[in-house]
């Protein structure tokens, strides 16, 4: 049974990686301006370049400052990264293609995916960055598909993705491992590995708020054990 207070610390650590989503949000808008200011820019439609950070600045606004969402949740990570993903497609596309300089940007959301939402998520992004990749180079790959030229600049290209989804998502399960240790530490007793009073109180609020949501009573029981000093000493 979750305690309240693993609940609480669930909550709190999710909105701490939805801030930080936000700000990432935001710093690839930054980029994609930046680029589109830059002198000398390879950039095939300017106009679909505008609407489209329009719209995710909307997209982010929505998401963060105005309040749709009340209580954060994994599902609503996940939805904000995969726009991540389709926004830098859709900038790489009209920006060069294969041969675009913003193809580094996808590192922002496997790395986002690999703090947030585990391993299995992040490799089907990195699965679906793959596809895309190829279809935007499909062009320079069909003559040859299986040359060992082309395989050896995919690997150039998708190495470091692979290798920072992979080292950062074995970052985030050790940290997770950290505290899930440290909980669990603080919520038993070192002698016996019983809960202690801690674990006791977090377990009475998650049953009266159970009751509550309910309307059902509960019970209570105390167990006095006659002569239970000397066991204890």
């Amino acid at each position: 049974m979750p305690s309240t207070e693993n609940t609480n610390i669930e909550e709190m650590e999710l909105q701490g990686f939805s801030r930080s989503i936000a700000e990432l949000e935001w710093l690839l808008l930054i980029l994609t301006m930046l680029y589109y200011v830059s002198p000398g820019a390879i950039i095939d439609d300017q106009w679909k370049i505008v609407i489209s950070m329009i719209m995710f600045a909307f997209f982010t606004l929505a998401f963060h400052y105005f309040n749709f969402f009340r209580k954060e949740s994994k599902w609503k990570i996940a939805v904000e990264t995969w726009a991540m993903l389709l926004f830098i497609s859709w900038i790489i596309y009209y920006t060069g293609g294969v041969y675009s300089p913003l193809l580094n940007l996808y590192l922002l959301v496997i790395i986002a995916s690999a703090l947030t939402l585990g391993k299995t998520t992040t490799l089907l992004e990195f699965a679906l960055i793959t596809c895309l990749y190829l279809f935007m180079g499909y062009p320079i790959y069909a003559g040859d598909t299986f040359s060992t030229s082309n395989f050896i600049q995919l690997m150039v290209v998708f190495a470091p993705f692979l290798l920072v989804g992979y080292l950062t998502t074995m970052l985030s399960a050790d940290v997770k491992h950290g505290r899930n240790l440290l909980q669990l530490l603080s919520e038993t007793d070192d002698l016996t590995g019983m809960q202690n009073r801690r674990s006791l109180v977090a377990a009475l609020e998650t049953e009266m708020e159970r009751a509550l949501r309910s309307d059902k009573p509960f019970t209570l029981m105390q167990v006095d054990a006659d002569n239970l000093k000397i066991v204890n000493d």
